[in-house]
């Protein structure tokens, strides 16, 4: 294991379009991240930790908390 795998932590991405992709859903991500923003179809989608929910394994769970599109 790298030193980078040991430094992140597994987080699941919940909400948002029904169409995001399943496997975009897991991420690796550094501990505490306040949010996370995932490009996506133009645009970017953006999560946020939700304080109580965990999901399996103990990941983090970040909930979605809104959408910003690209400025052309």
């Amino acid at each position: 294991m790298s030193d980078d795998e040991r430094a992140s932590t597994n987080v699941m991405l919940v909400g948002g379009p029904p169409e995001f992709p399943r496997s975009a859903r897991v991420q690796r991500v550094v501990p505490g991240l306040p949010k996370i923003k995932i490009m996506y179809r133009g645009g970017y989608e953006h999560f946020e930790p939700d304080p109580i929910e965990r999901a399996e394994r103990d990941q983090v769970v970040y909930r979605w908390t809104g959408r910003t599109n690209i400025a052309e």
